[in-house]
């Protein structure tokens, strides 16, 4: 379900700090990130990535993540990150959990954002498959890991094509600091995977 991946992208930021509601998804997909280290700059190869068949032109509405993650000084808390697209990374978006944790150390971070409300929302393509990789914002140690994800998972609510996608309900947002925030999802059908993203 996996292989090599050598091209960057300029991807959307999506920031945690406030609370909202999540309208129900048609499916989700959970991922294990425990053990996942966070490496060099997106697009690396020594990233570690894995890709997720979530059925073909599925619609990513959602992410969602409870995780804590370690960032060995002087790497900092906000460089680690995680981009979700499609297969060929020309659409998509990326989380940065640590937002504004510019200091080393371990946090647990939790929560989820709704991409449509966002304007973020995006398809994957014809074969199916949703790419997820692990990178630093900045790399502090090039070749070598900046930090690992102790443990936790990342939630991704799609609807896949041959579903009517939902129609999210209005919502009051909060800003803070350098981005959004939510809370809560209800979940119709749940698949999860453990992935080891050894690159």
């Amino acid at each position: 379900m996996r292989t090599m991946f050598n091209t960057a992208i300029a991807a959307a930021s999506l920031a945690i700090t406030a609370v909202a509601s999540v309208p129900a998804h048609a499916a989700t997909l959970v991922i294990d990130v425990t053990d996942v280290f966070s490496v060099d700059e997106f697009g690396s190869p020594l990233n570690e990535y894995g890709y997720f068949d979530i059925g073909a032109d599925s619609h990513v509405t959602s992410i969602g993540w409870d995780l804590t993650f370690y960032a060995d000084s002087p790497s900092w808390l906000s460089e680690g990150s995680f981009f979700f697209g499609d297969s060929t990374q020309s659409v998509g978006v990326s989380l940065t959990p640590g937002v504004g944790d510019d200091f080393p150390g371990t946090a647990s971070y939790s929560g989820s954002g709704d991409l449509v409300d966002l304007g973020l929302d995006f398809n994957v393509g014809s074969d199916g498959l949703l790419y997820v990789e692990a990178y630093e914002g900045f790399d502090d140690y090039f070749g070598d890991w900046d930090g690992v994800y102790l443990g936790g998972t990342l939630t991704v609510g799609y609807d896949p094509a041959d579903v009517t996608p939902s129609v999210p309900e209005p919502a009051t947002w909060a800003m803070m600091i350098a981005g959004f925030g939510l809370t809560g999802t209800a979940l119709r059908r749940r698949q999860t995977v453990k992935v080891s993203f050894a690159a």
